[in-house]
């Protein structure tokens, strides 16, 4: 995890710092004079050598200083911090709903293989899968909040509230939920099909043992391993794919504060979201690995 952290930070850095454009043009204006420009520069510490500025950001970062963002004068941290509840809030409500969908219905898919069930579940996956995050987003929008007004159409509601706090969430956490839920259905029904056409299934049946135990406690079991890791992929994509989210629900998030840093070219903010990114995208990827020595103790030995 440090090493793959500390690439991200470097990467960053250098990035943000070679890519074409001035900071203090940006968020200043055109219209400021030189010597406004060059006081900015200065206050802030862009006027030093890069190998300077980044010896001095490593330590910030040592010390838990995420910097201070050009545009508001406030720390980062108090900024990303404030946001950070929202985007969780999203992702891990469309990961519980696709997983509450997809599993049950991929599982009753493959063991229901070539039937009514199966054609009718893979036609339904394959045709959410097909839609773009957005337009899902707005469809909803349309039909929940303008039409019958049953969610609020824009905001995320009050951390401190539990119930605007779900009412907020439900429409943004569905659009994905839908998506998510669709491919989680395709993985888990390939995933099943292949279990169950190992040889210790058939020799499970040639025991005597329960269909029903066969199905649920010895192949489910064995499939979820490759349902965990694809998940576990489907999550860094959904942190993507909930910038959009955000923007279509006009929703707080990382997303939206970090896509405001790019336009304004925010340097702090820039390097610490992408930074945030990388370690949620780390986490989730150890997460994965316990995950899967849990549901298979064999590959804590492989």
């Amino acid at each position: 995890m440090g090493p793959t952290v500390f690439a991200v930070v470097t990467l960053v850095f250098v990035i943000m710092h070679v890519a074409a454009g001035d900071p203090a043009a940006a968020i200043l204006g055109e219209e400021s004079t030189v010597e406004i420009r060059q006081a900015f520069r200065a206050k802030y510490g862009l006027d030093r050598p890069l190998w300077v500025q980044y010896i001095s950001y490593l330590t910030d970062l040592a010390h838990g200083n995420l910097g201070v963002s050009y545009i508001n004068n406030q720390p980062v941290l108090s900024n990303y911090l404030e946001m950070l509840p929202y985007t969780i809030d999203l992702i891990v409500a469309a990961i519980a709903l696709g997983l509450f969908v997809g599993i049950p219905l991929g599982t009753i898919s493959a063991l229901k293989r070539n039937s009514l069930i199966d054609y009718t579940a893979t036609m339904f996956s394959m045709s959410i899968i097909g839609f773009p995050v957005f337009f899902l987003g707005i469809l909803l929008l349309y039909v929940f909040a303008v039409r019958v007004d049953l969610f609020p159409v824009l905001g995320g509601g009050d951390l401190s509230d539990p119930v605007s706090r779900l009412r907020h969430l439900v429409l943004p956490a569905l659009s994905l939920a839908l998506v998510e839920g669709a491919r989680v259905l395709r993985v888990t029904r390939t995933s099943m099909i292949n279990v169950l056409s190992q040889d210790y299934i058939r020799t499970a049946r040639a025991k005597g043992l329960r269909e029903r135990r066969i199905n649920y406690v010895h192949a489910l079991r064995n499939a979820l391993i490759q349902i965990t890791t694809f998940v576990g992929v489907q999550t860094t994509v959904l942190l993507a794919g909930s910038i959009l989210t955000e923007i279509v629900f006009n929703r707080p998030g990382l997303g939206r504060l970090l896509v405001g840093a790019i336009h304004a070219r925010d340097y702090p903010l820039i390097q610490s979201g992408l930074l945030i990114y990388a370690v949620l995208v780390v986490l989730v990827n150890l997460l994965v690995d316990v995950a899967n020595c849990v549901i298979d103790p064999r590959i804590r030995y492989g």
